[in-house]
């Protein structure tokens, strides 16, 4: 039987259709039933063998570093579940569409991210070699690699979801890449941004935004709303003006670092009472890059039609 060879046309075999949501709600301990999950559609360039796709999330792209936190579906137990989840795919000489949904990015509390690093390094091992067990010289050397590789990552600011596709290998009876991981664009836990309406907002900046009021309305006469990163760039709303909502104020433009493949990027939005000096607890905001459409997705359409004929 043969093995899907590399493709010579320049199309990929795998990439992200729809990107999910930048906002999403971290499940830490358990869910509120009507929470949002997470949605993401992604194409498949099939073969005539099953193609079967590794999803997981990941702290960073450059380099690829896995992250201590899960992709989990929507009812799941937190004493027993998948590390990540397999996607499999029938033989098929088109393109499939798969629509990942109904699933939420677990958080681990910091005395067990390491525990879920190692459980993910050694089912991923497994997985693709198609055994059952490790050796013990193979858990050596993952415990180490956790140890020693990956850094530690706020687990507040910003994952991925990374997509990896596998054939087997009907020879060696292992899984065989198919398609090298794509990312996703950055993920964040929107935490206590429910209170910013809309919490995202253009890099241009000038669009207006309202900070409700959590507990009655505050009577405070003199604040700035103060906007930083933790890359030292920072600037204030202005236009600010308060009514029974809250405070309304206008975004200025961001001109701080941006991540190379990102379209996006976090920041914290503090106020500022001028008349005691106090400071409230930070709300996360995000600015979205001014972009036009990325070459794959101008040539989508002519992927689709190749895959046609």
């Amino acid at each position: 039987m043969a093995i899907a060879m590399p493709l010579n046309d320049g199309y990929p075999r795998l990439q992200i259709q729809d990107e999910p949501k930048p906002l999403h709600k971290f499940i830490y301990k358990s869910q509120n039933k009507h929470q949002s999950s997470l949605q993401c559609k992604i194409l498949i360039r099939g073969c005539h063998q099953s193609v079967f796709i590794r999803c997981d999330v990941y702290s960073q792209t450059k380099p690829p570093e896995l992250s201590h936190q899960c992709l989990v579906p929507r009812n799941f137990k937190p004493m027993n579940f998948e590390v990540f989840p397999i996607i499999s795919m029938s033989p098929t000489n088109g393109v499939v569409a798969y629509n990942l949904e109904n699933y939420h990015i677990f958080n681990v509390s910091k005395k067990k991210r390491n525990t879920f690093l190692l459980s993910k390094l050694r089912r991923e091992k497994m997985w693709i070699c198609q055994i059952d067990s490790l050796t013990e010289e193979d858990n050596r050397y993952l415990r180490s690699k956790v140890d020693y590789d990956y850094n530690e990552h706020d687990s507040d600011r910003k994952v991925y979801l990374g997509f990896t596709a596998y054939i087997r290998n009907p020879d060696t009876n292992t899984m065989e890449l198919y398609a090298d991981t794509i990312f996703s664009q950055p993920i964040y836990d929107i935490s206590n941004s429910k209170l910013l309406d809309p919490c995202i907002g253009n890099d241009t900046g000038g669009s207006e935004h309202l900070l409700r009021f959590n507990i009655g309305n505050p009577n405070v006469r003199k604040l700035w709303i103060k906007l930083y990163d933790e890359n030292g760039w920072e600037d204030y709303a202005y236009d600010i003006r308060t009514d029974e909502k809250g405070f309304h104020f206008k975004i200025p433009p961001f001109s701080g670092k941006w991540h190379e493949f990102d379209e996006s990027h976090m920041v914290h939005l503090q106020l500022i009472c001028l008349e005691n000096d106090s400071k409230k607890m930070p709300i996360k905001f995000l600015y979205k890059r001014s972009l036009g459409l990325q070459p794959w997705q101008h040539d989508f359409e002519t992927l689709l039609e190749l895959c046609r004929m």
